[in-house]
């Protein structure tokens, strides 16, 4: 990954493109005291990371994990300074992720080829009624990865769709295409994958019914054709022929049998960390109580 995006930065920097962060804080000013401040709290948790395990991989880790993203976010401000170059870019995505997807019905149709299996032992799963579920990755070599492409290629189909002017020319072709999708997704057996299409669907809808009201009924008629082809496999024997059936029963109990794991994993997990490490963190709390 460091090499492909310094390899991009370089590329930039050689055709003149500038990567200075001036641009996004002259577009919002407010952003450049909480992005220093924060710049500043990194480093500084970084150096009591140091001290207190007396490693410094242990800080270069960190500084790598919060500061990774902001060469991310240069390239993608230095690149998009256009909707046609954002529309390509994600064209270019939606369509390498629909090409990678083949790998997962490969699989699904029992051609036994090693690049279709995934890294390791691979992983299984577990339908509510106890059976087990192989969990398909395909050319992407990971459930985990195939999921998250999965997903996210979804969420891009539905914000190209909306994105059209002539939208009821876009529907079934959308519809078709979120199903493949869909359907593959439920196949790699991740749901946070499901999640993530709902959360973004979500929150699409709310900026949607802020700045384009006219384009809600639509988006509604969309997601309406969806529900109603995915119930073809729910009231019929297709999703049993496909090998479906088990798939889409682990998915559909997601808001059931995880709740408890997202209020443990979101909201629960600061009450955790503040319980055991206190407001300032496990080493300024360590030495606050050596000096008292």
């Amino acid at each position: 990954v460091f090499v492909l995006v310094g390899a991009t930065m370089v590329g930039l920097r050689m055709r003149g493109v500038s990567l200075s962060p001036r641009p996004i804080f002259a577009w919002s000013s407010v952003l450049r005291v909480p992005s220093l401040l924060f710049l500043l709290l990194v480093v500084v948790q970084c150096v009591a990371a140091v001290a207190r395990s007396g490693s410094w991989i242990v800080g270069v880790i960190g500084l790598i994990a919060y500061l990774a993203p902001i060469p991310g976010i240069l390239i993608g401000f230095a690149y998009a300074r256009s909707t046609r170059e954002v529309r390509k870019l994600i064209h270019w995505y939606v369509g390498a992720v629909v090409v990678m997807t083949v790998g997962i019905y490969l699989s699904r149709a029992g051609y036994d080829w090693k690049v279709l299996d995934a890294v390791g032992a691979g992983l299984v799963a577990y339908t509510p009624t106890g059976e087990q579920l192989t969990l398909a990755s395909g050319f992407f070599r990971s459930p985990e990865f195939a999921a998250w492409h999965v997903a996210m290629a979804t969420c891009l189909t539905i914000m190209l769709f909306l994105s059209h002017r002539k939208l009821a020319a876009y529907i079934w072709p959308t519809a078709i295409m979120i199903l493949y999708l869909g359907v593959a997704l439920m196949f790699t057996g991740r749901r946070k994958g499901i999640v993530e299409i709902a959360i973004f669907v979500l929150a699409l809808l709310l900026m949607i019914t802020y700045f384009r009201k006219r384009a809600i009924k639509t988006a509604l008629i969309l997601g309406a054709v969806c529900l109603a082809t995915v119930g073809i496999f729910a009231v019929t024997e297709i999703g049993d022929v496909l090998g479906i059936t088990g798939y889409a029963a682990r998915g559909s109990n997601i808001g059931i049998t995880e709740a408890d794991r997202y209020q443990r994993m979101s909201f629960g997990a600061i009450k955790y960390v503040i319980q055991r490490n206190g407001w300032l963190g496990s080493a300024c709390t360590a030495c606050i109580v050596r000096s008292s």
